[in-house]
This record gives C-alpha cells, structure tokens and sequence, in this order.
C-alpha cells in the first residue's frame, strides 16, 4: 500500500497518546452527561489474531433497518429508541455516546435550507426546544430539542436532517519529559526581541476548547489581562477557564514570542461556535491573527472547499492571518476505492483483511486496555448526489469472534440534508483485546472514494500517510502547520498529517499542496508542567505567534505578505522546495530588521489652483506634510505613484517641492499622488488636486464682504458685467448674490469654491464650468416659479431657466445651445434584436458620431435627427459594441458603449403559471418556481410581489444562462394571518424582447388552525385476515390519496357486543396476498376511555379490532387524531361516508370533539364498505 509505513516500532509510550482529541463534556447544569476520560500513558501489547480474524462477522446489516427515521442520524435515532423504553435508559445511552442534555433536551443541530430557515426554527421551538445559533448560509441550526420531540421536529418538511452536533477536535499530545517553549530559540525569536519587536500593537485571537488555568498565568506565563469569550452553548464566560488547558498552553507559547501582543480567548465546542468566535474576533476587536490548533471531520470533502474555506477566506479577506493545525492523523487515517472482491458487500481493505483494526502494521493487533474512547469518522466523495450509502461497524474481539459494539447506519438515499459520512462511538471495556471497524455496503453504484480517521488511540494496521489532513487543515486561505520535534535535527512527528488535500469533491486524486509549514512540537509550558506540550497544537502557536512578531516589524504586511514572509525564511526540509510532508520548511525568522520601525505618514497636502499660463514652482514642501517616527526626514522619499494629466506638468524636484508648471493653453483638472517611503520600505500616500483655469477678466476675493455686488470683492476692482468672464476661486468667504440679479459671460467655479445665488438670478451668456458648487441657500419651494439660473446661449435669442440646486460635475462644462445642455451620455441601453421573422430597426437616444468601428453587418448608423438606427444585414446574427461619442459647441465630448445582440436573445419561460395554496394559520409553505431561459443569451429577472407581507421569493434576481433554469422558493406565511383569501401577482421583469414582464397570479387560502384539504381513502376488509391465532379480526384497509405527513393516533371507542369487548387493537398493511402487521414505530395504549394505536408518516395502512370468536357484529366508533395536536388547537379527524358510496373521507377539523363514525361489519367473509 502506498504510503503505509515503512517500518513498525513497539507502540510505547511516546505513540501512544500522539493524538488528543478532548470530548468537550461539561460537568455543569448544562451538561449533565461526561465523556469517560482519557486513559493513561500506556504501551500496548501485541496479540496475534487467527486467519478468519480478518474477515467480517455474519449478520452485519449493509441496508439501514426499515424502522430507521431517515431524518435522525444513528446517535439520535438510538437516543430516540432508548427513550421510549425508558428515561434511564436514554441517559445512560447518552452518557455512552458522550451526548451533551440538558434536563430532558439534546444538544443538537438541524440541517435545513434558507428559504425555510423560519420554518425550521418555529418547529424546534414549538416542540420545546431552544434555538442558539444558525450558521453562515442560514442552513444549519444549532440548539436544543426536547428528546421525546425529536421525531416531531424532523417530521416538519423545513427540517432535513438532526444529527449529534459536530464538534471540535483538540489536536495534542502528551508525553513524559520537562517552563517558555524551546520554539522561540529555534526561530531565532530572541534576536527580534533585541530588535525591539515584541508584538507591541498586535492582536492574537486564540480560539481553543477550553483554557484551564489561564487566570492563575495571568501576568506571568500570559499578559497581566487577556479579552475571553465563551460560544459554547449552556456556558457562560467564567467557564473560558474550563474543560482543557489545551488553549491556555497555545496562548503560553504565543505569549513568549510576542509578549507585548494583545491575547483573546474564545472558547468553542462546534463548527458554529467557530463561526462566531471568528465573527468576535474579526469584527469586535479587529484582530490580526487567528491560531486555532483544532479541526473537524466529516463536515467537508477534505478538498478545500465548504464552510471552513469560506469561513477563513473571510477572516483573510478582512486582513487576518489564520494559522491552524495540519492534525495529528497520519497514522490514524485510512484512504481508498471500495474494494469488495468475493461480492458480499463488505470492504475490504486488502485482498483478505474485512476488517481495519489497531496494529503494528504487521497484521497481528494491538491489545487495547479499557476506558479508551474510540470515534471512528468514515467519508466518501459522493457530496453532490448522497445517493451512495453506506455503515460503519465499530468491532470487538472476543477471543473467538467480533462483537459489534457501535453501529452508524445514516440513510443517504439523496434526500435534502444527508450527508456521505458515518460516525461511530465507543468506549473499550473489559478485558484488554483488539478492537476494529468494518465498512459495509447498503446501497450503491460505483466504487466510492473512502477516507477513515479514528483518532486518540493507536495507529491503524492499514493506513495511509497522505491526505491525512482534517477539516480546516484544508481551507486554502489557511496557514496550515505540521509538527516537528523541537530538537536538532527536527525530525517530522510520526502523528503529523500530511497533504496533499483531496481532489475536487473528495477525490483520491488530484488537490493541492498542504500543509504550509512546519513548527515545533514537544515544548515547555505551565500549563503542562511535567509533560512537553506536543502535537500539531503546539506547532500551531508558534506559527501564529511568530507571524504576530513579522506583524510587530512590518504594520503594514498584508496576510499574503506576512505568510510569504514566513514562507521565504523557513529551513526547506525533505525534498526540494513545497512539499506535502513539511510544506516551505522548518519556521525560522532570520534576522531581524535594524531596529523597530513603524510607516512614515503624508496627510493634508493641499489642493493647488493656477491660472492659465502660468506657473507655481515650490508649490508644497513635502517635508512640511510628512512624518516618520524612526527615520530621519533625510530617509524619506518622495515620488509621484499615479499617472497625472502630463499636461499639468507636476514634478518633485531636488529639495522636495512639488512644482506645477503646465502647457502652454492648457486647462483642467488633475489628480496626483504622492507617496512617502522609508529606508524599511513602509509606504504611505495622499492626493492633491491641479485645477488651471482659463483667464478671467474678474477674480472674486472676498476681501471684503460676501456681497457679489461689492466692487472691492473682484480683482481688478468692479462687479462683473455681462461681458466679463469670471473665476470663484477656494477662498475665505464665498460670494453670495442677494442685493440684486447678476450678469456674466463665462463663470468658472473651482473645487472647494461656492457661489450662492440666495433667491437671485444669474445669468451665463457664455461658458458655465462648475467645479464647485452652486447652490440657493432659499431654495426653491415644489410649483415655485423662481429661476435662479438663466444660461443663454451666444446669439441671445434662445434662454434655458433653472430652479434647482446644481451641484459640482466632475467634468462640468455647460454650453448654451438651443436645446436643453447634454452633460454626458449616461447609459445607452444594449440592444437585442429578434430575427424571427425579418430584420426591424431599433430607434436609441440622441447622438452625435459612431466612434469606433463596429461590424458592418450590425447596419449601425446615426440619422440626422441624431437617432441611432440598427438595420442588420439580413440573416446575420451576432454581437458587436458600438461608442457613441456626444459632442458640445466648445469642443469638450463624452462617450459610451452599447452592445448590439441579433439573433442571440433571453427566452423566458415560468413554470407554474400561477399558484392556488392552503396554508393553516400560523404556518408557512414552500413551493417552487422555475425561471428557465430557452433562449441563447442570459436572461435576467427580477421579481416583484407587489409588496405583500405574506409572500416572498429567494432569489428575488438573478442571472439564468442560455438553456438553464433558476429555481425560486415561493414561501407562503399565514402567521398572523385571519382565515381568507390573499391574492397577488408575481411580476416577473427580464429582458426577453417578446415577453416582458411575465405575470402570475397567486392565491393563498388561508384555513383554521390546524385545518386541513380532505384527504379520500377507501375501506375494505376481510372477516379473517392476519393478527392473532385465536379470535375474531375485523379489518379495514385504509388508503388515503396522500400521505398523512404527520404522526396520528388512531382512537377506537371502547366497545362489545353481547357482552364481548374488544380487546386489542393492531395495525397492518396488506403485501404479497396478506395481512402484514406493521413493525412500527406505533404504541398501543389507552387514554381515559379510549384506546389507540400510533403510526408515523401513515401512508397506507390497516385497522382491525378482535373480539371473541364466534359470529358477532361489531360496531367500531373510529376517530383518528394528529399528535401532537397543533399548539393551542386540538386537531381531530373522523372518518365518514356522507354517501354511503364506499369512498372514505378523513376530515381535519379544529372541533374539540370529533364526530366518529360507526363501521359497521356483518358477517360476511368479505366486504369492500358497511
């Protein structure tokens, strides 16, 4: 086998504990259940197991039992089992599987989809439970649900799936050895911290399972004070120092290399813990590195794909580095195709071994002591579809045989929520022995891709190194660590899971190369005072502590630079370059920087303005406008990083001064950065904007008072006439025309100036640039008449009025013409043109000139009337842009493009055309529309309900492709609802030529609470049919024309005839030619006067009563009632024939009581109806 180790030492001591993977079981109200605890360091005996030792025991079950809830995983499906017999029974179950309650609630987590995120929470919540977090995507719950409501609650059509939460796996180990970690020398840490980088400003976020001790270190092994959190569900705060001191030793260690870096603490038990914990982090307190020296399994492919990649991607995306642990799994992990060579649906993991067991790798087995926790995660590549199905079997060697101790048997039979993984649970009891795991078939197609981890316990006989890595390790924006031994020559830890990640999908082959790095294992710290902290938890830190150290030198380093930092430094090991084993190499940090250093800065540099024709030399003293801390200004340099209109001619020269020395003529505006760099290569900018104005014949001055009317205010003195052309320059008071109208022939407004006209007229003969603003500060009431600008244009005999605010436009020139002033062309629309039947012409705004030369066949061209014609050639089809450029009497033009389409249109179709629903007050119901696009080009549709509260649609937009098709949920809500009619229509936009918009109608029928349509059954029977050996069997075949989705209990009031009484109650299904009694699950009971029997998700089933035999009549009072009723509401059902035609009705009503219906046998053999 590739990969399989090479050699087998004796399995002492220093393996035996090489992977820690801590049950987070809380002792608290909250957790009432605790896992047993690890056992100690022990070395484990070899025994030798006989030939058929590798073969798998008969009765292994590949098909999950038919009794199985499809929607419960196994954990929860057994707890669910274990209730009903008893409540001791399902605390000890509980407390087996290391399930966390509290009272008579499970810790859980619900597997739903976004659109029915509502609906999912009500049900939990109905049933009694408590919902504590939902994820990212809005598609899985986490909380608390009542035991005796689990069934209840995956019954409801939002709910896809409930299994035991995923929680999280602690990735240490302990060894007998030696207080700061020997790590720091080895990276060369002390140099930095002589350097004087010490982490000073920098924020680490360790987020772990627990972190014992962690105040009783405060300023000593950690800061005087640390920032905690606790997202563990049912904990408080105070209960940060709890569970493990696994966190608090990976905070030791980031404390001694950054000790003057700030430390959070978050503590997690789940994969949604983590989510918010990193939403803590990252959005509460901004922090700059993330360690977390933990996974999962079974929640991804292992392919860098799935919620940890988009979880880590984010905190990258905001500026964090992520450092976490490759995991502890490379002799715990075991990869590869389904192999079944003899056909009898078991694996095999050779040609003859059925069975996978701990060993030395040389076929015998370990002996394995009591009281170890065995968790077996099995995962295949079938993430798509889950229609490949398959269980998991833990096994124990009795001396003479396997024992199945645990059992997963999760349905994947391709329904929502299921996922293609099993999990087993156990813990060793007994005698010391070997103990297993065998994989079987229940149902599938092809040879599947499996990948199994059982870690915390002792290498596998079969194994394989590669793709060893757990969930998370594999998040590509993760900087992922494998574990070295702190001791020269550094060999690799023999746990140390290696890459690469798995192919797309979970394939076993292909991905990508991981881990990263590798750090240092086996280290010194309080909190395992007496034992070596070691693992790839122990790396992790040091990973994470030495990229807040880079941090602390370079402030400016992104996550990319701080990585490739570290990257670059680290000691290559095994072969050349990355690799799969130790990535770039052993972490070392080299030498430091020659002192600490911090990025200058450049801030303030102000805006510049000139007339034209001149020039403004020694403009700005950079000097004056930039600072570093460390370096002397005579360090500094200067440079110009954008690329300025050279028109402006801005330059730096020799002493550092920004001059502006324009073109000849030239006017306008030009923006221009300016960037500052130090000996360290730290970087700051700023901008500064050029404005070179044309001449004026007036300049405002303010010098005055701000009354336009003042003569002194103008340079040269004297208010401007119509014939003046006049400039506003940014200065201390800005002119205000309020003593009477004013009359110029060109303005110019420059930036930061303002010209504020009060209630007053201006008028511009001329040339209106507004670079600034203008404004009324009276404003102009709604139907007001008031024009306050009056632009004319040059001839005098056309005038245009404006009475409303102009702000600064960029650009900014306004003509006078004698039409309206174009600023800009804004948005022409594409044009999509249909060749069924013959070509059209399309008629598009006014414009000026086609400005490039788009393809002939397309017959674009602009008619005097300044339209733009499209008259393609006939038969072509095809796509071409076309720039339309606008141009102004003064010279000054704008463009925009358009896109011409012909023949490659959206084609929209809707399926349904309308919607006509039922829904019961307080209740919501999804249904589905499909947007297809049978036509060539995307479609895109937007969709308006008009409004109503009580529907919504996910997406309400979107983009389809030619030739596919976007499903939308149409949700229903009729919470709050009176019963009624609703109407309205879905207005469906796109931009299909022909059909555009498309409209459905839709009608909700809101009914009573608890009210459902009614459901036709027929009834026949048989005098005698199938049931118990003796008696009278009176049978009804019941046969709704849907499902009853719903658990129902079947009532029949007590009875007797001649002074028989009936006494038992049973219901069947008819198959194969007979009476079949069903296995369940129902309950026989009674309550008060009546008795009932209790089926689930009824489809098609039976009712009989037994009497004493002999020729009787029976009468039979049924009714049949839902349960749990509908809160507030009780929901019954009568059976009734109003006709006496034979075709049944089950009737749901709000009624208190029932009205039952008497079936009536007679003594015939058979019958079809009373």
């Amino acid at each position: 086998m590739n990969d399989k180790r090479k050699s087998k030492l004796g399995y002492g001591s220093k393996l035996v504990t090489l992977f820690l993977i801590a049950s987070l079981v809380l002792t608290s109200v909250s957790r009432s259940i605790a896992a047993p605890p690890p056992p100690e360091d022990a070395a484990f005996e070899a025994i030798i197991l006989p030939p058929e030792a590798q073969l798998a025991p008969d009765g292994l079950v590949g098909r999950s039992p038919a009794s199985r809830n499809p929607k419960l995983d196994s954990t929860m499906a057994d707890l669910v089992a274990a209730a009903r017999v008893s409540t001791r029974e399902a605390t000890d179950l509980a407390r087996s599987q290391s399930l966390r309650l509290s009272g008579n609630r499970v810790h859980v987590q619900i597997v739903t989809h976004a659109a029915g995120l509502q609906g999912a929470i009500r049900a939990a919540t109905r049933a009694g439970g408590e919902v504590t977090k939902v994820g990212n995507d809005d598609t899985l719950i986490q909380g608390w649900l009542p035991v005796d409501a689990l069934e209840t609650v995956a019954a409801q059509d939002d709910v896809y799936f409930i299994r035991r939460p995923a929680e999280v796996q602690l990735f240490e180990n302990l060894q007998v050895g030696n207080s700061t970690t020997e790590g720091l020398a080895v990276i060369n840490g002390p140099a930095w911290h002589t350097a004087g980088y010490t982490g000073s400003g920098v924020k680490v976020a360790i987020i772990d399972g627990g972190f014992i001790g962690y105040t009783d270190l405060l300023g000593v092994d950690l800061p005087a004070s640390v920032t905690v959190k606790n997202f563990v569900d049912g904990e408080n705060d105070s209960q940060v120092d709890g569970t493990t001191k696994h966190g608090t030793a990976c905070a030791e260690i980031i404390h001694d290399i950054v000790p003057d870096a700030t430390l959070y603490l978050a503590k997690v038990n789940t994969n949604l813990d983590l989510a918010e914990a990193v939403a803590w982090a990252k959005d509460t307190h901004g922090v700059d590195i993330i360690s977390t020296s933990l996974g999962w399994y079974n929640l991804t492919p292992g392919d860098g794909s799935g919620e940890f990649a988009n979880l880590v991607q984010s905190a990258r995306n905001a500026g964090i580095l992520w450092a976490t642990a490759a995991g502890n799994d490379r002799e715990a992990h075991w990869g590869g195709l389904y192999s079944d060579p003899n056909a009898n649906d078991v694996h095999n993991f050779n040609d003859t071994q059925e069975i996978n067991y701990f060993g030395p790798g040389d076929g015998n087995a370990y002996s394995i002591p009591s009281g170890y926790v065995v968790r077996a995660f099995l995962r295949w590549d079938d993430w798509t579809h889950v229609n490949q199905d398959y269980n998991l079997y833990l096994l124990r060697w009795n001396g003479s045989s396997w024992d199945t101790i645990a059992a997963s048997t999760d349905v994947q039979n391709g329904s929502p929520g299921q996922s293609p993984t099993e999990f087993a649970y156990a813990v060793t009891s007994g005698t010391n022995t070997a103990y297993g795991f065998v994989i079987v078939r229940s149902s599938s197609n092809r040879n599947v891709n499996f990948e199994v981890f059982v870690p915390k316990v002792a290498p596998l006989d079969e194994l394989l190194y590669a793709r060893s890595l757990a969930n998370l390790a594999d998040a590509p924006g993760a900087m992922t660590v494998a574990a070295l031994d702190v001791t020269s020559p550094y060999p690799q830890e023999s746990y140390s899971s290696e890459g690469p990640t798995n192919g797309p999908g979970g394939a076993e082959t292909g991905g990508f190369t991981k881990p990263d790095i590798a750090a240092f294992a086996n280290v010194a710290t309080e909190s395992y005072s007496g034992s070596t902290f070691n693992g790839t938890s122990a790396a992790t830190p040091h990973v994470a502590g030495a990229a807040a150290l880079v941090l602390s030198a370079y402030p400016s380093h992104t996550p990319d630079q701080l990585q490739s930092f570290l990257e670059g430094r680290a000691i290559d090991m095994g072969a050349a370059g990355m690799d799969t084993i130790y990535g770039h190499g052993r972490l070392y940090l080299g030498a430091p920087p020659a002192g600490a250093n911090t990025a200058p800065t450049i801030s303030g540099l102000p805006d510049q303005s000139l007339p034209v024709n001149t020039s403004l030399n020694d403009a700005i003293d950079l000097w004056a406008y930039a600072d570093d801390a460390e370096d002397a200004d005579a360090d500094l340099t200067f440079s110009i990083v954008n690329a300025p209109d050279p028109n402006a001619g801005v330059t730096i020269d020799a002493n550092r001064y920004i001059d502006i020395n324009p073109t000849t003529g030239w006017t306008g505006q030009t923006d221009v950065e300016v960037q500052v760099q130090d000996t360290g290569g730290l970087t700051d900018s700023d901008t500064f904007r050029v404005t070179v104005s044309a001449a004026a014949d007036k300049t405002w001055n303010g010098s005055v008072s701000t009354d336009w009317h003042t003569a002194d205010n103008w340079t040269p003195a004297g208010v401007p006439t119509s014939g003046d052309d006049v400039l506003i320059p940014n200065v201390a008071r800005d002119p205000v025309i309020s003593a009477g109208d004013a009359q110029v022939d060109g303005l110019i407004i420059d930036p930061g100036a303002v010209l504020d006209l009060t209630d007053r007229t201006l008028t511009v003969e001329g040339t209106l640039t507004n670079n600034g603003t203008l404004k009324q500060t009276q404003g102009v009431a709604t139907g007001d008449t008031t024009e306050f600008l009056r632009i004319t244009n040059q001839a005098g005999n056309q005038t245009k009025y404006y009475g409303v605010d102009i702000t600064p436009s960029g650009a900014g020139q306004i003509y006078s013409t004698e039409e309206t002033p174009r600023f800009t062309l804004i948005a022409i629309e594409d044009a999509t043109l249909d060749t069924r039947p013959t070509p059209n012409v399309q008629s598009l705004q006014p414009a000026d000139a086609i400005d490039n030369t788009p393809d002939p066949n397309a017959g674009v061209s602009i008619e005097s009337n300044r339209y733009v014609n499209i008259v393609p050639t006939p038969g072509w089809t095809g796509q071409t842009t076309v720039v339309i450029r606008v141009t102004d009497p003064g010279g000054l033009s704008d463009t925009d493009a358009f896109l011409v389409t012909v023949g490659q249109f959206a084609d929209i179709e809707v399926t349904p055309t309308f919607f006509d629903e039922s829904v019961p007050q307080g209740e919501t119901l999804t249904r589905t529309l499909t947007i297809s696009n049978t036509g060539v080009d995307d479609l895109l549709f937007v969709i308006d309900d008009g409004g109503v509260a009580w529907l919504s649609q996910d997406p309400i937009a979107g983009t389809v492709a030619g030739g596919a098709a976007q499903p939308v949920n149409v949700t229903f809500d009729a919470t709050g609802l009176a019963a009624g009619d609703y109407s309205t229509d879905l207005t469906i936009s796109n931009n299909d030529p022909d059909e555009n918009p498309v409209t459905i109608p839709v009608t909700m029928h809101v009914t009573v609470s608890g009210e459902l349509a009614d459901i036709t059954v027929s009834v026949s029977g048989n005098q005698f049919c199938a049931g118990r050996a003796t008696g009278v069997k009176r049978c009804f075949d019941v046969s709704p024309s849907a499902p009853l989705s719903a658990t129902v209990r079947f009532y029949f009031q007590e009875a007797e005839r001649n002074g028989q009484p009936l006494n038992d109650l049973l219901v069947l299904h008819y198959a194969d030619g007979e009476w079949v009694e069903e296995a369940g699950p129902y309950t026989r009971g009674g309550i008060g006067d009546a008795q009932y029997v209790e089926a689930q998700n009824v489809d098609d089933f039976s009712l009989f009563a037994l009497g004493k035999s002999g020729p009787i009549m029976v009468y039979l009072p049924l009714v049949v009632k839902r349960w749990p009723p509908l809160p507030y509401t009780p929901v019954l059902n009568a059976i009734s024939n109003p006709d006496g035609d034979g075709n049944y009705t089950v009737s749901w009503s709000a009624a208190e009581l029932a009205n039952t219906y008497t079936l009536q046998e007679d003594d015939n053999a058979a019958f079809s109806s009373p």
